[in-house]
């Protein structure tokens, strides 16, 4: 198979490693941070720090960021933040909303572990990071699906939906998907060298995670991981007859199993029958979105106010931002960051994000390929879910360190600036 890993390592295109630099401590620290805090944060039985302790974290994470070395600085990011600032600036909040706060804490994390800087410090600490979390999605997917039939007491449910180990049913099923596409990735890096119970733990990870991803019964990940496997896969095969042949495999194979895992649909099929009765598939999210557009229609230029929502509609649940509480259902990442920063930064976060999605198509290493399908997952997922501003959601922060990984990454075949 002609794969993508055999390209050559975009590190440098003379297959040289960047210097290892910074201190042992300072990557241990880095990792700690932003990928063993966010995964202790999703599992429910862990002793929960308070919140300031993550920002503090994130706010020493983004100083040694700054602190790390000489950094190529990304103008467009830094735009993006003073937009959001004028849209503060230029409209009124209540006061449970804290938006100065809010933008605070997303410009930390945008400096920590986003496209904001770069240099071959912040690469080593990112890569680091990105494997981390994946591997702590696969473990937690693995723990919330053996738990299920070994000792379910030990897990959790909200109504009728599965959310294993995790803090809230809304996590498990994305968490997993992520798990089931790094998985089917590192197998695929290692196969030539594996051995055959290497290859057999591998497999029954990838099904486990993908089960337990059905399980949760989350519809917008099931598609989002649709999308960014088959993306993937088409870059990874780079032949239609392949690929075709590929997907036509997996497809029978999956028709020929169902009556063996139906029963991990339940979850979905109960969710379609719900939409089918309220007469669209998309009932659960039609609402919110229309929200949103009569938001920016309202004020199209700086939005209504960073992270902010003011229009409700009848049959929305009004009582998730309600006075006192600043929780915010926007329904769309995407949308919401139209209606509440306004076209500028909505024009910008769109630059960023596909500038660095046709980068890493172009550099098509192991690593590149990781972020990509990442990114890919979130870019869809956003379209049900509303992350992409909150600095303290776990996805949230999986999406801005894939972007900020491949703005560190060299253009394909380009020394980087700092070496």
């Amino acid at each position: 198979m002609n794969s993508l890993y055999n390209t050559p390592d975009t590190l440098s295109p003379k297959k040289k490693r960047l210097p290892l630099s910074g201190s042992r401590t300072s990557l241990v620290i880095a990792v700690i941070i932003s990928a063993i805090i966010p995964l202790w944060r999703c599992v429910f039985f862990l002793p929960q720090p308070p919140v300031m302790f993550y920002y503090g974290a994130l706010g020493i994470l983004a100083i040694m960021a700054l602190l790390s070395a000489r950094s190529r600085v990304n103008w467009s990011a830094i735009w993006f933040l003073c937009w959001c600032a004028g849209s503060i600036m230029l409209n009124t909040f209540s006061g449970y909303y804290s938006p100065w706060s809010r933008l605070f804490g997303l410009t930390m994390l945008l400096i920590a572990v986003g496209p904001m800087l770069a240099n071959h410090r912040l690469l080593e600490w990112r890569k680091k990071a990105l494997t981390v979390l994946l591997w702590g999605c696969v473990v937690i997917s693995v723990i919330s699906f053996l738990l299920y039939y070994i000792a379910r007491p030990l897990t959790l449910f909200q109504g009728f939906m599965f959310q294993g180990i995790t803090s809230h049913p809304m996590l498990l099923s994305p968490i997993a998907f992520i798990g089931t596409l790094f998985l089917v990735q590192f197998y695929m890096k290692r196969v030539k060298n594996a051995g055959l119970v290497y290859k057999i733990l591998l497999w029954a990870g990838v099904a486990i995670c993908l089960f337990a991803g059905i399980l949760s019964g989350s519809r917008g990940a099931l598609l989002s991981f649709l999308v960014a496997f088959v993306v993937w896969l088409g870059l990874f095969l780079r032949s239609t007859k392949k690929f075709l042949i590929v997907i036509g495999s997996i497809a029978l194979v999956c028709l020929v199993s169902f009556p063996t895992w139906s029963s991990y649909t339940e979850t979905l099929q109960d969710k379609m029958k719900a939409s089918e009765k309220a007469g669209s598939l998309l009932s659960s999210r039609e609402n919110l979105w229309e929200q949103r557009w009569d938001e920016f229609k309202s004020k199209p230029v700086f939005g209504i106010g960073f992270s902010q929502v003011k229009y409700t509609t009848e049959g929305v649940d009004t009582s998730k931002w309600a006075e006192g509480s600043g929780v915010v259902e926007p329904g769309n990442g995407w949308l919401f960051v139209l209606s509440s920063t306004g076209i500028g930064s909505f024009i910008l976060i769109i630059w960023i994000y596909l500038k660095n999605v046709w980068k890493l198509v172009r550099l098509r290493s192991f690593e590149a390929m990781l972020a990509l399908s990442m990114l890919i997952f979130i870019g869809v997922h956003n379209f049900a879910e509303g992350y992409m501003l909150s600095s303290g959601s776990f996805f949230c922060l999986v999406f801005w360190l894939c972007l900020g990984l491949s703005y560190c990454l060299p253009q394909p075949y380009k020394k980087p600036k700092w070496e």
